[in-house]
């Protein structure tokens, strides 16, 4: 399924302002092979100019992870980063959590089928 519009949502609902780039990746690098997906902030001069939100379909697939879900829950990683409240050191903290749930409940009411966005079994395994 096409998720232009969920990414689009995504970026409305969070106000996220730099652009964002989605990539579907067939093979991992290795440090990433386990991981169904990450954020990766662009900087030049040390100013942030965009994010590129990396799927592993790979992972993807083999865990049944729907890619609508996974999209959502790295946006609130790039809204984080771009407001300066990431922390590399706890990256679900209970802001990503509050945000997870309030991104959710927007989006189901808009229409879109995502799963729960935070979810600490998986989430925080590791």
């Amino acid at each position: 399924m096409d998720n232009t519009i969920l990414i689009m949502a995504c970026i409305q609902l969070l106000n996220i302002e730099k652009p964002v780039e989605v990539v579907y990746k067939v093979k991992a690098r290795n440090s990433m092979k386990t991981v169904a997906a990450y954020c990766w902030d662009t900087r030049r001069k040390g100013n942030l100019v965009k994010f590129r939100l990396v799927l592993n379909t790979t992972v993807m697939i083999e865990a049944e992870y729907d890619s609508a879900t996974i999209i959502a829950h790295e946006m609130i990683h790039a809204k984080m980063i771009e407001d300066g409240s990431f922390n590399p050191n706890n990256h679900h903290c209970r802001r990503f959590q509050a945000i997870s749930r309030e991104l959710q409940k927007n989006l189901v009411k808009l229409g879109f089928k995502v799963g729960k966005l935070y979810t600490p079994e998986t989430d925080d395994a590791g």
